[in-house]
């Protein structure tokens, strides 16, 4: 999972006006180094024509290859985020809300009145686009999937050693008091099943 870009631009509603460059950052690191400029041109060039027909006040996803851009629209400003077909979509669209979020924070309503793209580094981005690289920090959805499945390994690995002791769970259950009776005939009935089916 990596994000490659982060973009950012001014879209005007007058038709056939061309979308302004507030800001952008790229890694290409994963590119050999006689192509790193080619790819931030292209990246640049298809993240301007995005944005160009991106609706207001939307998301949206445009696949290219093996990348995909996450866009959204927040009146006329249009953040776009780069990046690889495993990064997870809902990741995705919370590094652009926090991008927006951020940019509009420092800037407030300057971005409104640029009229020439900006070429200059624009230090938040670049530290967005190292957070963006872990989403867990950027979603709080995908940094709970992160501490469940994290448990949920916990949870089996016990499982798992406790088994390896001798004991099994047929036998831990039959000795439980927090299960019903019904509850151990299903567990004894489960192991019933189960057998039967391995058999065929």
């Amino acid at each position: 999972m990596k994000v490659t870009g982060i973009l950012l631009f001014r879209v005007p509603r007058m038709a056939g006006s061309q979308p302004i460059l507030l800001g952008s950052t790229m890694d290409v690191s994963h590119f050999s180094f006689f192509e790193r400029s080619t790819a931030k041109e292209f990246i640049l060039f298809a993240c301007r024509t995005i944005s160009r027909s991106a609706p207001y006040n939307q998301r949206q996803t445009v696949k290219e290859r093996e990348y995909v851009v996450y866009v959204v629209n927040q009146s006329g400003l249009v953040v776009l985020v780069v990046a690889d077909e495993a990064y997870p979509r809902g990741s995705g669209f919370a590094v652009c809300k926090k991008v927006a979020e951020e940019y509009m924070a420092a800037e407030g309503d300057q971005w409104m009145s640029i009229q020439q793209d900006n070429k200059k580094s624009v230090p938040l981005l670049d530290k967005l686009l190292v957070q963006a690289q872990d989403p867990a920090s950027v979603d709080k959805i995908a940094k709970v999937q992160s501490e469940i499945d994290e448990t949920k390994r916990a949870v089996e690995t016990t499982i798992h050693k406790m088994l390896n002791r001798g004991e099994t769970l047929e036998n831990l259950a039959s000795m439980s008091n927090d299960l019903s009776v019904q509850s151990k005939m299903f567990v004894k009935q489960a192991k019933d099943i189960n057998k039967c089916c391995t058999i065929l």
